[in-house]
């Protein structure tokens, strides 16, 4: 089945919705929102917690709420440095741990990690910034900063981490109304082969998937395992206005 996660940022108690991996904007109450997405039949919820990568404090009293709140799986990212902090979050209903600084900095402890929840339990968020065209930048840190590592190499490292999933994340493309994720979309599969990865993990896009025509675009075109949907489900217009938390029909279970 094509995979439509529902992405839900948090700071603090609350949700957000950034734009470029900043100026994030109030959303609403996460617990509503989990309740709303339940009743309209989201596949899945991804809750990104964007205050713990910088103070490495995960709001388990927060996900607690959420697992007994949600009616389907959701994976958590979000400040994530030690297997005891993953077992934690496991045993509060966390299906899946989603991971990015981690991941480059200190590769051992994620193997160690897929070791102990399996490779279908951890994702990657292969956060990236396009400078110019054709040439792409890996970010780290809420995408705050840069690394000098080829893509290519990141890519094999995934999957000899034996990481079950990887999420694109275009920075130049967060939260905006779609209209360049395409052209973007366009560079970068054409950039980099995915196909012998799919093999060995998921592939989803996690940016700028703003409309139904750009799901079935990612679907279609890139052949790519999912999509994870940010402001299509908290915005009803393409400035970043209305707020009313949504989740296309196409693809509701139930």
């Amino acid at each position: 089945m094509f995979r439509v996660l529902a992405a839900i940022q948090t700071m603090g108690e609350d949700a957000v919705k950034t734009k470029f991996f900043s100026n994030p904007t109030y959303v609403g109450d996460p617990m509503n929102i989990v309740r709303i997405l339940n009743a309209k039949g989201s596949q899945e919820i991804f809750i990104i917690d964007i205050d713990s990568t910088k103070s490495n404090q995960i709001n388990l009293n927060l996900i607690n709420d959420i697992s007994e709140e949600s009616t389907v799986p959701f994976t958590y990212s979000g400040g994530i440095n030690e297997v005891s902090q993953v077992l934690s979050l496991m045993a509060s209903g966390v299906e899946r741990i989603g991971i990015n600084s981690l991941f480059y900095e200190n590769p051992q402890k994620v193997k160690e990690i897929a070791e102990i929840i399996g490779s279908s339990s951890i994702a990657f968020s292969l956060d990236l910034e396009c400078v110019e065209e054709s040439n792409w930048l890996p970010l780290v840190r809420g995408g705050t900063k840069r690394v000098n590592k080829n893509i290519n190499q990141i890519i094999e490292d995934a999957v000899s981490l034996n990481i079950g999933e990887i999420h694109i994340k275009i920075k130049n493309i967060d939260g905006t109304d779609g209209r360049n994720s395409i052209a973007l979309f366009d560079s970068f599969f054409s950039s980099f082969d995915f196909s012998n990865v799919k093999k060995e993990m998921q592939v989803l896009i996690s940016s700028g998937v703003r409309t139904d025509s750009i799901i079935e675009e990612c679907r279609d075109a890139y052949k790519v395992d999912g999509v994870i949907l940010g402001s299509q489900i908290c915005f009803t217009n393409a400035d970043n206005s209305g707020i009313s938390i949504r989740y296309p029909e196409k693809y509701r279970i139930g």
